[in-house]
């Protein structure tokens, strides 16, 4: 019966390894899927900027162009956005898994 006894404990351990390591597996495949979320959102966030950087870039060549003052409220205003946008970036990049 001391056999049986062993045999029993060896797979009720083995059982808990395999639970543990299902749950480990899980939790990674998890992470792994936050960590996907949170760089799809910071792509998205880098594309806005250089959408604005574009936008900023075109603001000022017009402004070149015409021979105006570079200087004005648009372009505080766009840099501003670059800003928000930098901010989102590092507070997303926070959020990910270790």
């Amino acid at each position: 019966m001391a056999f049986m006894d062993k045999l029993g404990e060896f797979a009720k351990s083995a059982g808990e390894k395999a639970g543990d390591l299902a749950k480990t597996a899980t939790e990674k495949a998890g992470d792994m899927a936050e960590t996907a979320k949170i760089n799809s959102q910071i792509s998205g966030q880098r594309k806005k900027i250089a959408e604005i950087i574009g936008e900023l870039g075109d603001h000022y060549w017009r402004k070149f162009q015409a021979g105006e003052e570079l200087a004005d409220e648009q372009a505080v205003s766009l840099c501003k956005l670059i800003a928000i946008c930098e901010t989102e970036i590092a507070e997303l990049e926070a959020k990910k898994p270790s």
